[in-house]
Order: structure tokens, then sequence, then C-alpha cells
């Protein structure tokens, strides 16, 4: 059985990925700078870490994580 996807595309996942504090639909990638200058209350701290993972906001709350990371809730 095939633990990857073929054709796996990260940005595309994102844009239907939920966020865990507000539900609204659609997060968004963001680099390491924005993500260490983000307040610490708008900071995800998630369960589990995945490898590999990206830096992603939510347009409508703020909170940031890193993803699939902060889809733990």
């Amino acid at each position: 059985m095939p633990v990857f996807a073929d054709n796996f595309n990260p940005l595309a996942a994102l844009a239907v990925a939920k966020c865990p504090r507000c539900h609204a639909t659609g997060l968004v990638e963001i680099d390491g700078e924005a993500h260490d200058k983000a307040p610490e209350t708008d900071k995800h701290q998630a369960k589990f870490h995945v490898n590999a993972s990206l830096y992603a906001q939510c347009p409508a709350c703020g909170l940031v994580g890193e993803w699939p990371g902060m889809s733990d809730h």
C-alpha cells in the first residue's frame, strides 16, 4: 500500500483545510518569519509534529501554525 499520494498538492489541500479555532475553510501558506512574528496567542500548539509541514495561517482569525499538524482538532 503506497504511503504517499502520487499527486498531492499541499496548496490545494490548504485551500480546503478548516481552521481549528474558528472553523473557517481555507488556510494560506506563510513563511517562517511571519509565523515567528505572530503573537503567542495566535500560535497553534499542535499535539503532533508532522514532517514535512508548511507554515499556514487562517485569514479569518489570524491563527498560525504548522500544517497539517494544526489539523489535529
